[in-house]
């Protein structure tokens, strides 16, 4: 029992501590949550210049459905990239209220560029298979 006891104290203490330590910096866990949003949206950026410059060596019909893809990345980028604005400027009390809506975007961002890089690299294996024929 005094084990129990003791365990249960030490519990307490610690979880105390940690809640004090994390109601004394409560922007903390706000500025590395933007931090790795940032990061994410950058990477995909980078990606979606990667794609473009790929589509500029493609075929016709496959750079229309490629560019039409790749714009379609590009929008939900832009709009992630406000939702990441609105949470670097939003207040202690309102940033964890935005923050689903920036997952959401980011979500939508990785779907569509998933989406883009799959149609880019099937048409890219057909063109290359029709190449060897």
């Amino acid at each position: 029992m005094k084990i129990n006891r003791l365990f249960v104290s030490l519990l307490a203490l610690f979880l105390g501590v940690s809640y004090l330590h994390a109601a004394e910096n409560p922007d903390k866990n706000k500025e590395s949550y933007i931090k790795k949003a940032d990061s994410e949206v950058q990477e995909w950026t980078g990606k979606l210049k990667s794609l473009q410059e790929r589509s500029e060596k493609s075929g016709a019909k496959t750079r229309q459905e490629l560019d039409h893809r790749i714009k379609v990345v590009d929008e939900k980028l832009a709009q992630a990239r406000k939702k990441l604005e609105d949470l670097r400027t939003s207040g202690e009390g309102t940033w964890k209220s935005l923050r689903q809506g920036l997952e959401d975007a980011l979500r939508d961002v990785k779907r569509a560029l998933r989406n883009a890089q799959s149609f880019f690299n099937k048409n890219d294996k057909k063109a290359t298979k029709e190449g060897s024929s």
